[in-house]
């Protein structure tokens, strides 16, 4: 569905998943992690065909988060 949306509904479904990654601390791990592979599977190929700049911050920030996710099981 989203990837024949036109190039508006792309980049804010791109903004609003990359808000979500940076809010994500405090759902539960399995919904976490779920909507890590979420983004990466459907949101990241969406994401390079519009921007590359919405990839790398995507990406980015899924390695920040599952830092941030081994850094407690760590504690």
């Amino acid at each position: 569905a989203i990837a024949m949306a036109s190039i508006e509904v792309k980049t804010t479904k791109c903004a609003d998943r990359l808000n979500n990654l940076e809010t994500c601390g405090v759902w539960e791990q399995a919904r976490r992690e779920r909507y890590l592979k979420e983004t990466e599977q459907y949101i990241i190929p969406i994401a390079t065909k519009l921007t590359g700049s919405y990839a790398a911050e995507l990406e980015a920030e899924i390695v920040r988060v599952r830092s941030v996710i081994a850094s407690a099981a760590v504690a």
